[in-house]
């Protein structure tokens, strides 16, 4: 580039990069500076200050080589009595996944959602809402699928306890959907409750973050949840709680998601009722 002294590249390549359809392009720029050589020391931005640490243990350890620091604490990050900043609800196989038919990227037309993951979110929210106080603002909800999003959305705007004014779902256009031959709608909110996909929450964070995970068969299938950057990216969202929703046996046939629940597990983060609570 004529008359240009100097470039500087910034960018996380461990979370997820800008969507192709052209396979050539699925490698930025960013990304291929890094791993050709150019730059053999480039400087890491090395301390987070969203996270509880012990939402942020596993991101630093697994995607970040435990070149990552905290920069707060435990204590600046708990809030209302809430002392489980993570935590999994297993629903044991009880909740299964529905395939839905919609003209759409996912899946080769195909999306899926899970009606009995969103017993808990609902739960989960009225805990949060009535019970610690949270503004509902504070609250955003991710999930892989859109089928699962739009349900979710619904069911919400339909719970006079969650919604009590009854407003109608918004929506904003967002990247992720852009090439849909269906209306690019990627970002909800009901009754300031954001509710999105893993890929537009990218960028964004909430004081509390529920993941519905939605995969839950007998194949022990979990479609694109096994790429590595849309894990980090969902479970780093969170600032003070960081809940998810899922079924432990399918998720747990993956090499990465096995590594995350025996995470969890080691530090009693995993319940196996069906009660939600948020202290102990």
């Amino acid at each position: 580039m004529p008359g240009v002294d100097k470039f500087v590249f910034v960018g996380d390549q461990k979370q997820l990069s800008s969507f192709t359809q052209v396979s050539n392009l699925s490698l930025s720029l960013f990304e291929r500076v890094l791993l050709n050589g150019t730059y053999q020391k480039p400087h890491m931005l090395d301390t987070q200050y969203r996270m509880h640490p012990s939402i942020s243990a596993f991101s630093r350890h697994k995607f970040y080589n435990d070149l990552l620091k905290d920069g707060i604490t435990a204590e600046q990050r708990t809030m209302n009595s809430i002392d489980r900043p993570v935590m999994f609800w297993d629903t044991q196989g009880k909740c299964s996944e529905e395939r839905v038919r919609i003209r759409t990227r996912e899946d080769n037309g195909y999306t899926y959602s899970n009606p009995g993951e969103i017993s808990y979110i609902v739960d989960i929210l009225q805990n949060l809402i009535y019970d610690k106080q949270v503004d509902k603002s504070t609250i955003g909800i991710i999930t892989p699928y859109r089928g699962q999003r739009d349900l979710i959305s619904k069911v919400l705007s339909e719970n006079e306890l969650i919604n009590p004014t009854k407003e109608e779902i918004k929506v904003d256009v967002d990247r992720d959907d852009i090439y849909n031959d269906s209306k690019p709608v990627t970002i909800h909110t009901v009754s300031g409750i954001m509710i999105a996909s893993i890929d537009a929450f990218q960028g964004r964070e909430k004081d509390f973050i529920i993941f519905s995970c939605v995969r839950s068969n007998d194949t022990r299938k979990i479609g694109f949840l096994n790429d590595e950057r849309r894990l980090n990216v969902a479970i780093t969202r969170a600032r003070y709680g960081l809940f998810l929703i899922g079924d432990h046996q399918t998720l747990d046939q993956d090499p990465l998601w096995h590594q995350y629940l025996d995470h969890l597990g080691s530090r009693e983060f995993i319940n196996r009722t069906d009660s939600v609570a948020l202290s102990r």
